[in-house]
């Protein structure tokens, strides 16, 4: 709901996508930051997926392989 377009939609999830091949954390503040300009207040769940996209970016340089969190 927060991006009312499909092909909109897509092309921030592409471009998320890009960042995190090229493990480039500019871009992925960047495009936090374009969205909130574009379509206002990021919603949680896309905040939480800008989250998580840094950090398997950290996770990547530091050469963590694998992450996981469980209810506790």
């Amino acid at each position: 709901d927060y991006v009312p377009d499909d092909a909109l939609r897509v092309d921030l999830h592409a471009r998320l996508g890009a960042a995190l091949r090229e493990a480039d954390a500019a871009a992925v503040d960047a495009l936090e930051e374009e969205a909130e300009d574009r379509f206002g207040d990021v919603p949680p769940p896309l905040l939480n997926l800008f989250t998580l996209a840094r950090l398997a970016l950290r996770c990547r340089a530091l050469g963590v392989a694998r992450l996981e969190a469980g209810p506790q």
